[in-house]
């Protein structure tokens, strides 16, 4: 499970129990819908999805060595934190810039899976140029 902390310009709220994920054209955050009618079943619902393409870097850091502005965008809380936090920075439709802030959860490979997905992409759209 992996916690989105915000960052998003659309979703501001936090969000616990998602799931992050990276396909060939974008980077997918869902969160955990459960089922209350059967014990132990739910399923996992799309908040937001970055394009890859749109992705102008992200940074893998444990949460006591982020910045200032991650801080305060998540709390002083974040300097007890022993977890590792992906930080992902993108433009938006309106090309500002913005950085999705996801805490706990495989973090590592999905931002091997980032860095390699958009890496594949912009040079399958560098060729047609």
């Amino acid at each position: 499970m992996t916690n989105y902390l915000g960052g998003h310009p659309e979703f501001t709220e936090k969000i616990n129990d998602g799931k992050l994920e990276v396909t060939s054209d974008s980077l997918i955050f869902s969160r955990y819908i459960e089922n209350p009618a059967v014990f132990k079943s739910g399923k996992y619902e799309k908040v937001f999805s970055i394009p890859l393409k749109t992705i102008t870097g992200t940074k893998l850091d444990t949460a006591r060595n982020v910045n200032l502005g991650k801080v305060l965008l998540v709390g002083l809380f974040a300097f007890g934190w022993k977890d590792k936090v992906l930080a992902v920075t993108f433009k938006d439709d309106m090309k500002m810039i913005n950085t999705a802030v996801f805490i706990k959860g495989k973090l590592d490979e999905i931002n091997n899976q980032i860095i390699s997905n958009r890496y594949q992409l912009l040079k399958k759209v560098s060729r047609r140029a």
